[in-house]
């Protein structure tokens, strides 16, 4: 009887190459033998990974069945505040909670979302305690609030917009982009973590806006007494 020999193996493939010497019916049959092993084991994994995902599923449903559960409507355009780049800030919030009260603490954020800046999405919270709801709540809270300026002034706005961060660091201050920019005024949004630090950067805004608008109208003033003259 001709012995069937496995010649080489070889990883060049994405998946690896067998490569065997014998007969073509001893050839067919161990490649039916290892299709079938090869087979049995995908079918075996793809069922280990599938009770390892229910087993996760029922751990969460029932760690969240005994949690203390908080639902906060956040605007939408507050929601990289929370996120952070890459997710950095929930997983400090949650290394936090962890630390400060024990237990798991999960922040869900619906992946299927309005994009709208003025729409809100609802974060739902599940928490160990009652005392870890208290100290996330605030910790998702944001204040927020618009100006519409004249397209004319917004260079005066955003050439302030570092002396009010310096004045007030915790603040996102969105302005439309140079080639974003259409029409006679746009919009210009604060997000603030308290209503005292919102307060003041809209009233430093108000009072940006007034100034040039002032010098505005003293230079118009001045071209026309220019041009009577």
């Amino acid at each position: 009887m001709t012995k069937l020999l496995l010649l080489s193996y070889s990883k060049k493939l994405k998946n690896g190459s067998l490569y065997f010497i014998g007969s073509k019916d001893q050839v067919r049959k161990a490649k039916a033998l290892i299709e079938n092993v090869l087979t049995e084991s995908g079918t075996l994994f793809d069922d280990m990974m599938a009770a390892k995902r229910k087993r996760r599923e029922t751990e969460k449903t029932e760690r969240r069945e005994k949690s203390h559960k908080l639902q906060i409507d956040i605007p939408n355009s507050c929601l990289g505040r929370i996120i952070g780049p890459k997710g950095s800030n929930i997983t400090a919030l949650r290394e936090l909670a962890q630390e400060n009260f024990g237990g798991i603490m999960e922040i869900e954020i619906p992946k299927e979302r309005s994009k709208a800046p003025n729409g809100k999405t609802t974060v739902t919270v599940y928490g160990q305690s009652e005392e870890a709801i208290k100290w996330i709540t605030p910790q998702l809270t944001f204040y927020r609030d618009t100006r519409k300026v004249e397209a004319i002034h917004m260079g005066r706005v955003i050439g302030k917009i570092n002396t009010l961060k310096s004045a007030v660091p915790d603040i996102t201050i969105n302005t439309p982009r140079r080639n974003e920019r259409k029409g006679d005024t746009e919009q210009v949004e604060v997000i603030a973590k308290t209503k005292a630090d919102l307060s003041f950067a809209m009233e430093f805004i108000d009072q940006t806006v007034a100034l040039a608008r002032k010098s505005k109208k003293h230079a118009d003033d001045r071209k026309k007494v220019g041009g009577k003259k």
